[in-house]
């Protein structure tokens, strides 16, 4: 293994989050529906790269799945918004929208239980 696999993380989240207006205006201009299908196609990619350079020992091919990772993680939570802006109440917007929030955290810290 090489050290830049120390910073692929941060190369792709960095990458991502630059790239988190620009998929915002999508979510706008394409709506919800559209936008999570894209976010599980990105999802399923990464993942599916993942496995390839763990069984192939292909550092390179890391760098690819952390970053459509990250483009899923930007997309979920600008969806997280969307979502909640569904619910016509005020009060009924900020619960929802907390309540994905919450469910998103701790679906990050999770495999920290594992």
């Amino acid at each position: 293994q090489t050290k830049t696999l120390l910073n692929v993380q941060f190369i792709a989240i960095t990458i991502s989050l630059a790239f988190a207006p620009a998929l915002g205006h999508l979510a706008d201009k394409f709506g919800v529906q559209h936008m999570m299908t894209f976010t599980a196609v990105i999802c399923c990619t990464g993942v599916s790269l993942l496995m390839i350079a763990s069984a192939t020992h292909t550092d390179r091919l890391l760098f690819i799945a952390f970053l459509c990772l990250g483009f899923m993680v930007s997309n979920t939570s600008v969806l997280i918004v969307k979502t909640g802006l569904v619910f016509e109440r005020s009060e009924s917007q900020q619960r929802v929208i907390s309540a994905l929030n919450t469910l998103f955290d701790a679906g990050s810290i999770t495999y920290l239980g594992l």
